[in-house]
């Protein structure tokens, strides 16, 4: 981790800390409204965001039975601060996106027109890869991450001002060049290739370009008013600016529409998260998804692969979702969806619990999903406590004890090399229980030093990181690291070369 990566972490740890203190304002009690409190924390945190934090703008949105109970704005829209930030200003949302696309993907399965388990060749039959077992990526695979594919072609993607369908248009012919990393089905790995390709899938079975999919079958009957792509045309003056080192800049486009190219609010994105409820009490998204694919949209879909083991995260991939099991709902008997998005300047997160009717949605300039994810964690939990569902409120975790032990000397068998999707590391460990992490590729990354503790595990000394070295089934040794904050912490693998 570099020096910056390591400033942000501790910077996400002091955020998701300022966050939870804010759970109840002074005054929250004292106040008649069993949500004023609560509006007022959403303020709290929103200023700290745009105080603290390098967030420019933001807006957010809880909606709880088909009312929106807290909402708001704050920070500035443009550079001389001449125009207000409003509820109708749009934002990017990044990989948010990719619930459109999953939707889009599950309305045709719902139309009887595709199958989540046939081959993506039985859709595309243009699609062809170097690598033979490209024929056994199915529809599903796209949409939980375990295709196989290597990851991400950004291609002019990201442009200003410019919504150029190059990426798009030459998708195909450019994984024609390219082998898998892993068999599909094999584990679950962040792939935005994935969901390029569920979009030209839409594409082909509807016979529609996927920004009028979306228009047509999702955004006019959801009424969301405020939700449009790079292709259609819209007031983009409504898109709250961006800034790089103070200045304004171009307003960013993002041409990988279907992996993360999407433009939205704060509160369209709310409506459109009643799609996934039992009962939401909006009659049009109750009934656009039939109660078996909302069913199968909230599957671990995660667990049909390699996954490294886990009990509270903030990571368990559904279909498009990041989390179907988001911590701490699931340590409340609540089941919360999740997904959060990042584009160079545009952030977003969308938090829906299905069976509580509730949703929180953030759209922000600057600064990070992961801020956004944090509020609604701590809001909707508000609510949740409020309305009687829970009756505590669950904080971060205390930070465990971490004690130095004698190492067993069979540990320094796992020394070697290990590869990612990025990046090539070489371990060292020493029998006195120290483990050096070094960068064999990206050089420029700094040395890391870990040590032995009596759980069994390594850990760096701000306590940050946790490793260990874990043997699957597949015979294979992967190194996994865990990453503080606790109780959100992401776990990762690592293979052995």
């Amino acid at each position: 981790m570099s020096g910056v990566a390591e400033k942000r972490t501790l910077k996400r740890l002091a955020t998701l800390t300022c966050i939870f203190v804010l759970l109840f304002p002074g005054s929250a009690m004292a106040n008649a409204s069993p949500y004023a409190g609560i509006r007022e924390s959403a303020a709290s945190i929103a200023k700290l965001f745009v105080s603290d934090y390098g967030v420019d703008s933001l807006q957010y949105n809880l909606l709880y039975d088909n009312e929106n109970i807290v909402s708001g704005t704050t920070g500035r829209f443009n550079k001389n601060d001449s125009l207000p930030v409003t509820e109708a200003s749009i934002y990017g949302i990044g990989s948010t996106s990719k619930m459109f696309t999953t939707v889009a993907v599950m309305l045709l399965v719902d139309q009887g027109k595709l199958d989540l388990d046939k081959p993506v060749t039985f859709y595309l039959p243009d699609f062809v890869m170097l690598d033979a077992r490209y024929k056994e990526i199915t529809v599903r695979m796209l949409l939980n991450h375990s295709s196989g594919l290597m990851g991400s072609r950004y291609t002019n993607g990201g442009l200003f001002d410019d919504p150029n369908t190059f990426n798009h248009d030459t998708l195909l012919m450019a994984l024609a060049g390219q082998r898998l990393k892993a068999n599909p089905g094999a584990y679950s790995v962040y792939c935005n290739d994935g969901f390029s390709l569920a979009e030209q899938i839409v594409e082909r079975v509807s016979g529609l370009n996927f920004s009028e999919f979306v228009r047509e079958n999702i955004a006019k009957p959801l009424g969301l008013s405020h939700t449009f792509t790079p292709q259609d045309d819209f007031d983009r003056g409504l898109m709250a600016r961006t800034f790089l080192r103070g200045d304004e800049t171009p307003r960013e486009t993002l041409n990988l529409i279907g992996s993360g190219g999407i433009y939205s609010t704060a509160r369209d994105l709310c409506v459109f998260g009643q799609a996934f409820m039992d009962t939401p009490g909006n009659s049009v998204a109750q009934g656009l998804l039939s109660l078996a694919t909302k069913e199968a949209l909230a599957q671990k879909e995660y667990l049909q692969g390699m996954w490294p083991a886990q009990k509270d995260s903030l990571f368990g991939y559904g279909l498009g979702w990041d989390s179907v099991d988001l911590y701490p709902f699931n340590r409340h008997g609540i089941q919360g969806l999740a997904k959060g998005g990042d584009t160079n300047l545009y952030h977003s997160c969308l938090i829906v619990l299905p069976e509580q009717n509730m949703a929180f949605a953030v759209a922000m300039s600057g600064g990070s999903s992961i801020y956004g994810e944090m509020m609604g964690l701590s809001l909707l939990q508000q609510v949740l406590l409020a309305t009687g569902e829970i009756d505590s409120i669950l904080l971060p975790k205390e930070e465990a004890t971490f004690e130095g032990a004698p190492m067993p000397s069979e540990l320094t068998s796992y020394a070697g090399l290990y590869k990612n999707n990025s990046l090539i590391r070489e371990i060292r460990i020493d029998q006195n229980g120290t483990l050096s992490l070094i960068a064999v590729t990206q050089q420029d990354l700094p040395d890391e030093t870990f040590i032995y503790q009596s759980s069994g595990e390594f850990v760096n000394e701000d306590k940050s990181k946790r490793l260990t070295f874990v043997e699957e089934e597949n015979g294979e040794t992967y190194l996994r690291i865990v990453s503080i904050p606790a109780g959100s912490g992401a776990a990762g693998h690592n293979h052995r070369l």
